[in-house]
């Protein structure tokens, strides 16, 4: 009365993740999502959603949220028990005033950058949206074309002269 073995099948490889309840009436079946898998960190694979499970966890409230790998790229052995990292892409905005996330301060005050205007800074606070690929949306404080200083924040300060060098001009 033991068992001496377990069959899989392994051609369809299934993640389980859970979504917070704030996130998962976002999500669709059928939808594509992007997946890495921390035994084979440089490659991108891909998946959609297979399930939504109907009810959330009690206690977490998280809901169960099944993808299936779509495909698999030469080279990458994707096994049943590795661990897998799973993007869903919640919102798209298309046509949106973002900077690299690099050069976004904080400060008690709020989000701020420097922008470079008549080659002196000055500091800015800004309005953000949404985080996305290295990459934070700008909904106030900064028209398009500005130039804005990308990072080290630490060193600059309010009315500093600068000298932009090797940057492309403003609206190219």
């Amino acid at each position: 009365n033991q068992a001496l073995f377990e069959i899989a099948e392994d051609a369809l490889l299934v993640v389980r993740v859970r979504i917070s309840e704030l996130d998962v009436v976002r999500l669709q079946t059928g939808r594509p999502v992007a997946i890495r898998l921390d035994a084979y960190p440089g490659a991108e694979l891909t998946g959609r959603i297979r399930r939504i499970f109907p009810s959330a966890d009690a206690a977490s409230r998280l809901v169960p949220v099944e993808v299936v790998l779509d495909s698999v790229p030469d080279g990458v052995d994707a096994r049943p028990g590795f661990l897998a990292r799973v993007e869903f892409a919640l919102e798209t905005r298309i046509g949106v005033l973002a900077v690299p996330a690099a050069a976004v301060g904080m400060s008690d005050a709020g989000p701020f950058v420097y922008v470079v205007a008549a080659d002196t800074l000055s500091r800015r606070p800004v309005e953000t949206g949404l985080t996305a690929e290295g990459w934070i949306e700008v909904t106030g404080g900064l028209a398009a074309g500005e130039r804005v200083v990308s990072s080290g924040h630490v060193n600059l300060r309010q009315g500093a002269a600068v000298r932009v060098s090797g940057a492309a001009p403003a609206g190219g």
